[in-house]
């Protein structure tokens, strides 16, 4: 008997927004070609951040749709530190696989699966759970404020734009410099489509200008103001936003103006990641002119509330 076509995929040794443009390559020419068997490996991974698998499981979770004949299996890593890692915050869990972990075995819950048609009070407990994780050991109230800004922002965005039955998100802290990185990746309809744009680099290029942020019916104005909020930092600690969508990036790192360039790999959908530094400069309040953001004290968790 002949044995049916496998691919055979390894996630680099450092898994980030820089290296998953090449394994979401190789998922693509896998949805593309006649084989149905998948083999993905992390075989040789020792490090693994948001910006990477936050939009790999969102693939994964979204491959069956595209490849209905899927087959696939996922061969853990060496390392014992980042398995053990991968496993705890659900990645496996939330592909329907037995990570072999018990439910009270020290697990904590970083990755998070929504679709567009999640009712709108359970993305907002997510939300807070976030937040809190966050901002509860902080004393900079304004990297508080920011914080929980850009995160209600950047996911009611995918919730209600991107039309995709697939959206993850997957927040952090990091340890490089007290950084917190948040990543949310959806397989919908993408930043293209949403801005009835020719090409996508005049998409990019709108959905953080002024004319989209500011005089649209709200379209446009997480991804315009949070950019606007790393230009305008001028702390010695370097944030940064990333948004990724079809065959471009658009990136912008504090102090600097955004930067647009071409993938080698397509996202169908949106990726966007944001790192913020603990000691952010730059204020959400200044650059949206007009709005507060106060303390709510009676939420059971704590968030903050923002008011027009």
């Amino acid at each position: 008997m002949q044995n049916k076509p496998q691919k055979i995929i390894y996630i680099p040794k450092v898994l980030n927004e820089n290296t998953i443009p090449d394994t979401i390559f190789e998922l693509n020419e896998f949805i593309e070609s006649s084989e149905n068997s998948l083999v993905l490996s992390f075989h040789k991974t020792v490090n693994a951040s948001p910006s990477g698998l936050t939009p790999l499981l969102c693939f994964l979770r979204d491959i069956s749709s595209r490849k209905p004949n899927f087959q696939g299996k996922l061969v853990g890593s060496n390392d014992e530190n980042i398995e053990n890692t991968i496993a705890r915050m659900g990645f496996y869990e939330l592909l329907g696989i037995d990570d072999e972990l018990a439910q009270d075995a020290k697990r904590f819950k970083e990755l998070y699966c929504f679709s567009s048609s999640t009712p709108e009070v359970d993305v907002i407990k997510v939300n807070e759970q976030i937040i809190y994780s966050f901002v509860k050991k902080s004393n900079n109230d304004n990297f508080k404020k920011t914080v929980t800004w850009c995160i209600n922002e950047l996911v009611d965005n995918a919730r209600t734009h991107s039309q995709s039955q697939e959206c993850v998100l997957f927040a952090q802290k990091q340890n490089r410099g007290n950084f917190t990185e948040f990543c949310i990746a959806d397989c919908g309809l993408g930043i293209q489509a949403t801005m009835g744009d020719n090409d996508i680099i005049t998409a990019l290029k709108r959905c953080v200008s002024p004319e989209k942020g500011i005089n649209s019916e709200g379209m446009g104005n997480g991804l315009y103001y949070t950019t606007e909020l790393i230009k305008n930092d001028k702390s010695e600690n370097k944030s940064y936003l990333t948004i990724w969508s079809g065959n471009a990036k658009l990136r912008v790192v504090s102090g600097d103006d955004p930067i647009i360039e071409n993938t080698k790999s397509n996202w169908q959908g949106t990726v966007v990641t944001l790192s913020l530094s603990d000691n952010i400069e730059s204020s959400i309040e200044l650059i949206k002119k007009g709005m507060e953001v106060t303390l709510t004290e009676d939420l059971p968790n704590f968030l903050y509330q923002l008011e027009e």
